[in-house]
């Protein structure tokens, strides 16, 4: 009996050895990943956000001249230009369902700066902001918020393993 003890003593400390340090960097390594897709998001967001604030602001005067919305040359190549930035990381952390939803997004949004504005801002506006928020949606889920089911959670990483090992 001691020396059963004794082995299951020693294999566990041994275990615990060489098998914390692994979950601790894979964990830390999730950790970092997560944040960096949150702040991706954010940085996202204020950009469509200031680009919905900016074409607010130029409705009644689009409205008056009846001409297509316009966010100021400055702004729109500063929008534009954040827009590219965050895209790359957003292809390289994304899974390619989420970038397709802010793939749509970003094309609802261009259209918005070629429409007349023949209706209420809130009409006018709707389509992209129901494709924004369908995108935020995918990106927020895909970090894990809000948290799926353990069923659904299950579910999609078995589903993620199997396709990862057909040839």
């Amino acid at each position: 009996m001691a020396i059963v003890a004794a082995f299951v003593g020693i294999a566990s400390a041994l275990l615990t050895i060489f098998l914390t340090p692994n979950l601790q960097h894979y964990f830390w390594t999730r950790q970092r990943e997560a944040k960096r897709k949150l702040a991706i998001i954010d940085e996202l967001n204020k950009a469509i956000t200031q680009l919905f604030r900016h074409g607010y602001m130029d409705y009644d005067k689009a409205v008056a001249e009846h001409r297509p919305l316009q966010v100021g040359r400055e702004f729109h190549e500063q929008g534009f230009l954040e827009m590219m930035t965050l895209h790359g990381p957003i292809h390289a952390l994304f899974s390619p369902l989420t970038v397709k939803a802010v793939d749509d997004m970003l094309d609802q949004l261009i259209a918005l700066g070629t429409v007349v504005p023949d209706r209420p801002w809130a009409q006018l506006v709707d389509p992209a902001a129901q494709a924004r928020v369908k995108a935020l949606q995918a990106l927020y889920q895909e970090v894990g918020i809000p948290s799926p089911s353990l069923g659904s959670f299950l579910r999609a990483n078995l589903k993620a393993r199997l396709s990862l090992k057909k040839p």
